[in-house]
């Protein structure tokens, strides 16, 4: 991992408690986990009349979320039909007899049906079996990388251009795919002010994960070099133990898509719910199902257009990732805290804020100007 990568990590690691701050600039607590998670809970006087409590922003900030959300539901599609297309070579012998796109709406009818579970408990259950296999599947993954040969450190590039570091940006940024999970998080937790802090709930996690992800950023680079793919697993020679790490992964995607789903679908079905009357019960009854497909409908369109990890990461990531990570957090940041340090008369406070929001606003959209059109030319060229 380049010195230009880890600091975009870094980036992503302190833009994150953005996304709670404005949401803590009050005493008062949703007592909704999910419902309406995209704003803020009640400010204070001081804060009343905000911008973000008004419809443009809230539409903005879901949209956003909207689409990343689904954006990372089509990597997950995508990433399992790869996995599974090694096992079956492996199995087999020979290649599918079907092509990718086929077996991506293969993989979409039990996907499909698992995500037409509604209730939270036992959505939480399946994470919690994901998230043992996933670190089942990091200790093997990281045995491979030990034994394995490196490239000299000196024979790889640790600058690819511009083009390069803004499809890496992109792909970092998603690799944090819980920018849309912070605010249910830190909403259900039974003390919200545990979410902050330098030994608060998002800090340790989102250090924790940065550190593994370095980890295994580094080894995989000096491991596989230039040749290395949107996954790690998929640069693994087929044996028995690469098999069953790529099994495990696919169970993983699997039992993890659910969740992803359930955020967008409590966000969007109290909204849609107003618009029906209350007599109608069938109708009422039948929306989330009828929600959910069409959500489920919209991210396997994607990955039929995209069918590519290589090139679906990066422009996920690059475009609604980095609108919620980088752009609208130091946006929302600097609407809801200006205008209190400034009536407090914290001026010092004030301007160390505003620049450093403002920094990372331009960078955010540089990145953002780079990096989809770094994305386009690579789906377009399948320079990949």
């Amino acid at each position: 991992m380049s010195t230009l990568e880890e600091q975009k990590m870094l980036v992503e690691l302190e833009t994150m408690p953005f996304i709670v701050g404005p949401a803590e600039n009050g005493s008062g607590r949703k007592t909704q986990e999910f419902d309406n998670f995209s704003e803020p809970k009640r400010p204070d006087s001081g804060a009343s009349g905000m911008v973000l409590r008004k419809n443009g922003i809230s539409i903005v900030v879901n949209a956003c979320l909207l689409a990343f959300q689904l954006g990372v539901i089509t990597v997950f599609m995508v990433f399992a039909v790869e996995h599974v297309i090694e096992i079956y070579e492996f199995i087999a012998k020979s290649p599918p007899p079907f092509s990718k796109t086929v077996m991506i709406l293969m993989y979409f009818v039990p996907q499909m049906g698992l995500n037409f579970i509604g209730h939270m408990k036992l959505i939480t259950i399946l994470c919690l079996c994901g998230n043992v296999i996933i670190f089942a599947a990091i200790v093997l993954i990281t045995k491979e990388l030990m034994v394995h040969d490196w490239y000299p450190s000196w024979e790889l590039n640790s600058v690819t251009g511009i083009e390069g570091i803004s499809l890496a940006a992109g792909a970092l940024i998603y690799s944090f795919e819980g920018q849309a999970m912070v605010l249910p998080l830190e909403n259900s937790l039974k003390y919200p002010k545990d979410m902050t802090g330098i030994s608060g709930v998002l800090s340790t996690a989102m250090n924790l994960v940065t550190v593994l992800y370095a980890f295994l950023g580094f080894f995989g680079y000096v491991t596989f070099g230039p040749k290395v793919q949107g996954s790690l697993t998929l640069n693994l020679p087929n044996s028995v133990l690469t098999v069953s790490i790529k099994g495990l992964l696919v169970l993983k995607i699997f039992f993890g898509s659910a969740i992803q789903l359930f955020v967008i679908v409590q966000m969007l079905l109290p909204s849609l719910r107003q618009r029906f009357s209350e007599e109608r019960v069938w109708l009422h009854r039948l929306l989330p199902y009828g929600l959910r497909f069409v959500l489920m409908l919209i991210s396997l369109c994607l990955a039929l257009v995209v069918p590519n990890l290589m090139q679906i990461i990066p422009l996920v990531g690059i475009t609604s990732g980095l609108l919620i990570s980088l752009i609208l957090p130091s946006f929302l940041d600097c609407m809801v805290f200006l205008p209190v340090f400034k009536k407090r008369g914290e001026m010092k406070q004030f301007y160390q804020k505003l620049t450093i929001n403002v920094c990372l606003f331009v960078l955010g959209w540089l990145f953002l100007g780079s990096g989809v059109y770094s994305s386009i030319d690579d789906i377009i060229n399948n320079d990949v």
